[in-house]
C-alpha cells in the first residue's frame, strides 16, 4: 500500500504495475488469499474493502467505529477475519458478515489463521492474544441437515421423518461435506465416511493432511490434501487415484477451478490458466485437455445421465460450453455471468447473469442448432440477488441461491 492506493508490482521488472486509490484515509492493513485471487484492505476510514487481483472493488463495507487494524484471508479462501478497536469480525468471502465478537482487548493488531481454516488467533493492544474457533456451520442437501455446534460435535437432522442423530468426535471437525447418500467429515486426526442409511457404523481412515476440500459423486469422491495432493476415493475409503500434473499446485485447488464426475475429473491448468486438463478417477489417466483463449476462472461439468458436458467462466465472465470427448468446440453460451451450477438430476443448467436466473433446459442445444437455443431457456429477474450471488444446491425444480447480503433464497424453475 502507499498512502490511500494500493499498488500491484509485478514480479518482472519491466512489466506495467497496477494502482488504484483504495481508502479515503490511508491504508492500514491488506491480505491476499492465493485460492481465490481477492484482496481484503482495511483503513482508517473505518471500512473494509474487497477487490479482485485487477483494482475492481467487489465490496465496501459500512463504516464501523474505529479504524481498521487488521485483516486475515482464512487459507481456503472462503472467508476472512477483520480486527478493530475491541471488535473481531468473521466476514464471508463476498464481503458479509457471519459473526462480530466485542472482546474489551484494545485493538487488534495482527490476526492468524491455522492451516485448516477453523482456529484464528489475534494478538491485541492490551498485550491479550485471543482464540476464536469455527462453530454453528450447517449443511443441507435433500432432507438432510448437518449442523456443528460444538468443535467435535455434529447433529445430523432429516427434517422429512423427523429424526435427529448426534454424531461425536476424538478431534474437532475440520472440514465435512454433504451428499444425499454420504457424509464425508475430516476431523484433525481422520476421515469418518457415514452412509445417510446408516449412522452407527462409519468408515475410518488415517488422515495426516490438512484437507481443503471435498466434492462427491454416486461411487466415489475427490479429496485434497496437503499431504497426498489430490486423490480420489470409494466410500470404503479405499484410494482409487491421485490425478497429478507438471506444475500442479494442491494448495490453490478450490471448488471454482476443479469440476468432478463419475467419470471425468477437470482442473484447470495453474500455469497456463488458458487451459483446462481432464482425467480419468478411476485410473488419473489423462484424457486430454482444453485451450481457451483467455484465462478461466471457474469450471463445472455436468452430473445427469448423458453424454458429459463442460461449462467455463472466463475472466471476461462470458460463460462456453463443450464437450468432454471428441471434437471439443467452445460454443458461447452467455455474457455477464456471475454463478453457475449443473443439476443434480439432469443436464439442465443454471446461472446468473446480469441481474437474471437463466435456466437452460437443454444446453445441448448449442451444439445442434444455436437459433432454436432461445427456445430451450427460463429467464427470470433477479436484481435483488446482487453482484456477488452464489448458486448453492440445484435439484429438480429448486434453486438454492446465496444472495450478495448473506441470505438463502429458493427460487424454482419450471419442470
Amino acid at each position: 500500500s502507499s498512502g490511500k492506493h494500493l499498488v500491484i508490482r509485478p514480479l518482472q521488472p519491466s512489466a506495467k504495475q497496477t494502482m488504484w486509490k483504495a481508502h479515503d484515509a490511508p491504508v492500514l492493513c491488506l491480505d491476499w488469499n492465493p485460492v481465490n485471487g481477492l484482496i481484503v484492505s482495511g483503513g482508517e476510514d473505518c471500512k473494509y474493502r474487497i477487490w479482485d487481483c485487477y483494482g475492481r472493488q467487489l465490496y465496501c463495507s459500512a463504516a464501523v467505529e474505529y479504524s481498521i487494524t487488521s485483516v486475515a484471508w482464512a487459507p481456503n479462501g472462503r472467508y476472512f477475519a477483520v480486527g478493530s478497536f475491541n471488535m473481531l469480525r468473521l466476514c464471508d468471502k463476498t464481503g458479509w458478515s457471519y459473526s462480530r465478537e466485542q472482546p474489551t482487548c484494545g485493538s487488534v493488531f495482527a490476526l492468524a489463521w491455522t492451516a485448516d481454516s477453523t482456529q484464528v488467533a489475534a494478538s491485541t493492544g492490551s498485550g491479550a492474544v485471543l482464540f476464536g474457533q469455527l462453530v454453528h456451520r450447517e449443511l443441507s442437501c435433500g432432507p438432510f441437515e448437518v449442523r456443528q455446534e460444538e468443535p467435535a460435535s455434529l447433529t445430523v437432522v432429516n427434517v422429512v421423518e423427523d429424526s435427529s442423530e448426534d454424531l461425536t468426535f476424538k478431534d474437532r471437525v475440520t472440514e465435512m461435506s454433504l451428499s444425499t447418500t454420504h457424509l464425508v467429515v475430516i476431523t484433525a486426526s481422520q476421515c469418518c465416511i457415514y452412509a445417510t442409511s446408516n449412522w452407527n457404523t462409519p468408515h475410518i481412515i488415517e488422515q495426516r493432511g490438512t484437507v481443503s476440500l471435498i466434492m462427491q459423486c454416486a461411487t466415489h469422491f475427490l479429496m485434497v490434501d496437503t499431504i497426498n495432493g489430490l486423490q480420489v476415493l470409494n466410500y470404503d475409503g479405499r484410494q482409487l487415484s491421485k490425478p497429478r500434473f507438471q506444475g500442479m499446485r494442491q494448495e490453490v485447488l478450490c471448488a471454482s477451478n476443479v469440476a468432478y464426475c463419475q467419470e471425468t475429473v477437470a482442473m484447470v491448468d495453474h500455469s497456463d490458466p488458458k487451459s483446462i486438463r481432464l482425467f480419468d478417477p478411476l485410473t488419473a489417466k489423462q484424457l486430454g485437455g482444453l485451450q481457451h483463449s483467455i484465462d478461466v476462472e471457474v469450471i463445472a461439468i455436468s452430473q445427469g445421465k448423458g453424454p458429459r458436458r463442460l461449462a467455463l467462466v472466463d475472466k471476461n465472465r462470458d460463460m462456453y460450453l463443450t464437450p468432454t470427448q471428441g471434437a471439443q468446440e467452445l460454443n458461447k453460451l452467455q455474457i455477464m455471468v456471475d454463478t453457475v451450477r449443473w443439476c443434480e438430476d439432469n443436464t439442465s443448467l443454471a446461472a446468473v447473469a446480469d441481474g437474471h436466473l437463466v435456466v437452460w433446459y437443454y444446453p445441448e442445444t448449442v451444439l445442434i442448432d444455436r437459433d432454436i437455443l432461445p427456445l430451450t431457456l427460463l429467464r427470470q429477474p433477479a436484481p435483488e440477488l446482487g453482484k456477488t450471488s452464489e448458486i448453492l444446491d440445484f435439484r429438480g425444480t429448486r434453486v438454492t441461491l446465496r444472495r450478495s447480503d448473506g441470505a438463502v433464497v429458493v427460487m424454482s424453475v419450471s419442470p
